[in-house]
Parts: C-alpha cells; structure tokens; sequence
C-alpha cells in the first residue's frame, strides 16, 4: 500500500464520516458501504463483506473461562467486517470501529486543518495496520509470517503493532513467528557455527540462515539472495 494510495482511501473515508450524523443512521448506499469495505481492505485485512450488524466479545473469568458477560466490539459503527471464509471477523470490526470514533467523537469545530489532521493520522494507521509480508524461506514456498501481533493503546483506541523489516529477528533458541498454511511455531535456534536455522516446532522444516542476520529485513534479503544464487548453480 502506497502512502498516496493510503491518503486516498483515508480521505474518502473520512468524508464519509463527517457527512453523516453517527447517533442516529437511517440507512447507508452501496457506494458508502463500499468506502468501509475499501479501508479495512487497505488496512491489511481480508474482507468478503462489509454489512450492516454488531459484534460482542466475551469476557473471561480468574481460571480464563469465558462468562456470560459481554462487550461491544463495534460500539459506534453500524458495519461488522466479514472473512473470506464468511465468519465475523472481530479484529477488523474493532479496528474500523476505532477509527470511526477517533473522527465521529472528536468535538472541535471542522476546518481544513482539522480535516487534514483527520486524513493524516488515518492515513498512517492504515499504513501501521498491515502486516509483515510473509518472508520465503525455501525453494518450495515454506513462508514465515510475524509473530502474533501485540495490542498497543493509543489516542484512537486499541490496536495491534505489527512486526516490520526493520524489526529484530530474535537470537537464537526464541519465536520468531509462524509457519504459513503449517500454521507452527517457528523458532531460531543455533546449528553450526557459522549458521542458525529457522525451524518450525510443527512441521520440522529446517531452514538454515547466517548468524549475521539481525532484522526480519536482512533474512528477507538473503533468502532472495540464496534463492539466485540456487538458480545459477543450475546446470543449463
């Protein structure tokens, strides 16, 4: 995603938002239906569908049970997100909802400089919030994805901090994210010396990396680099 193509989205949305009255919606077009789909999907997510419909989380109690009790996940939006799969999807719904309240509760007067403000913050969050580009790890598409993201609090709300190329990729014998369509653990661990491996704890595969390699940016770099250097060894 393009930071042009961020603030495109965003500004679009964000019209939207300052168009209607949140308290009380009577009803929403296709094309307004569509700027929501078209922001969660610049956000990293997956949507199907984008309809009309709340969602409730459950809290747990002391021995991590889950009660009777509820939360709203979508508390002001009117819009629920649904997966490829065709299920709810509750993290997409709160992450739109966070972004709905930052601009629809903020109290101040509209003018052109709160409305690019408005654009900005949300530009940047959509930009926060995609994830890790999967990184190959061998010939056969073996990919690894981040880490499970971490919730981080701020000014909008609630939200996750996803891993970038410019992150640590942990020392040897810690996780360092998940094994694509295996779905295991992977860890670094060490395995000679001049050399770690990346190997998941479900599956098994080994893949083997230098002990320089310090950012998930530089394993990206070298997998890419190893990858070349396998097709020219090639006999013709």
């Amino acid at each position: 995603m393009s930071e042009e193509r961020a603030v495109i989205v965003a500004t679009r949305f964000i019209d939207l938002v300052l168009k209607h009255n949140w308290e009380d919606i009577n009803g929403f077009l296709a094309s307004e239906v569509q700027v929501f789909f078209d922001i969660v999907s610049a956000a990293g997510f997956k949507p199907r569908e984008v309809t009309q419909g709340k969602l409730v989380g459950h809290y747990y109690d002391e021995e991590m049970r889950l009660t009777s009790k509820t939360y709203p996940i979508n508390e002001l939006c009117p819009f629920k997100v649904m997966n490829q799969n065709g299920e709810d999807d509750y993290r997409a719904t709160e992450w739109l909802d966070c972004v709905l309240r930052y601009v629809a509760c903020d109290v101040g007067p509209l003018t052109q400089a709160s409305r690019s403000r408005y654009i900005g913050v949300i530009a940047g969050e959509i930009g926060r919030s995609i994830p890790l580009e999967p990184i190959q790890l061998t010939e056969h598409c073996d990919e690894l994805c981040e880490p499970v993201p971490k919730r981080r609090h701020d000014r909008l709300g609630e939200f996750f901090r996803h891993t970038r190329d410019d992150d640590e990729i942990r020392p040897p014998d810690s996780f360092v994210g998940i094994h694509r369509y295996c779905g295991g653990a992977m860890h670094r661990v060490r395995a000679t010396q001049d050399c770690d491996a990346i190997l998941c704890q479900k599956c098994f595969l080994r893949a083997l990396i230098s002990t320089g390699i310090k950012t998930y940016g530089e394993l990206r770099k070298y997998e890419e680099t190893q990858r070349v250097i396998e097709v020219m060894r090639r006999p013709e």
